[in-house]
This record gives C-alpha cells, structure tokens and sequence, in this order.
C-alpha cells in the first residue's frame, strides 16, 4: 500500500544572514559606536552616514577619525600594525 504525502512544498524562500567582520563595533579613537556619527560630524551637525574603514588588521574606525589619526602615525591605534584600508563600508 502507497502512502499518500500529508504535506506539500508549495514555495520556499531562503533568509541570509551576515555580520560585521570587524573586531569590535565601537571606534577606538573617538569612543563612539560604528553605527552612528563620530564625534566630528555630531558637532557639525552633519546629516550623511559616517563612513567605516576597516583596515587589513581588521580593525575599524570612522573615516574622518582614522583619517585625523594617519596623519601623525601610520599604523593602526589599536595593534600597531601598518595601516592599509582593506575596505570603506
């Protein structure tokens, strides 16, 4: 005796999941999150999104921040390493 399928699979939709594959979500320099403006832009009241750059150590920071920082050291604030931006996210 053929058993009948109870159930059947009229459409499927796959759900992706990602991550920041930075070491830490604040930026070092200034103390501030990521995700919002550095201190900069808040006291220029920008409106635009800070960019993030993440550095071949895999460290990120704000861009106007790192930018500041790279012109007194060329490494990285956090391990010492070269700077090399690896990303602009």
């Amino acid at each position: 005796m053929e058993q009948e399928n109870k159930i059947e699979i009229k459409s499927w939709q796959a759900v992706g999941v990602w991550r920041w594959n930075i070491k830490d979500d604040r930026c070092a320099i200034d103390r501030q999150s990521l995700f919002g403006q550095c201190l900069e832009c808040e006291a220029n009241q920008v409106q635009e999104e800070c960019k993030i750059v993440q550095g071949l150590c895999n460290h990120g920071f704000h861009k106007h921040c790192i930018d500041r920082w790279l012109k007194q050291s060329n490494t990285c604030p956090l391990c010492n390493k070269e700077w090399s931006d690896s990303k602009i996210l």
